[in-house]
């Protein structure tokens, strides 16, 4: 019980670290990305905004 309250709170953890780095990456990045019609760009122009 008490390794798995550790194990949730460390992939919190780690999620919200993961979270923002990947912010942090987008703001850097955002001014360099072209309108280009990538669906991964799409994706992450819909769920980014989200974080902002």
């Amino acid at each position: 019980s008490d390794l798995t309250t550790m194990l949730i709170a460390c992939n919190i953890t780690l999620s919200i670290a993961n979270h923002l780095r990947s912010k942090n990456l987008w703001r850097n990045t955002q001014v360099n990305l072209s309108l280009s019609e990538e669906p991964s760009l799409n994706y992450w122009r819909m769920l980014v905004p989200m974080y902002l």
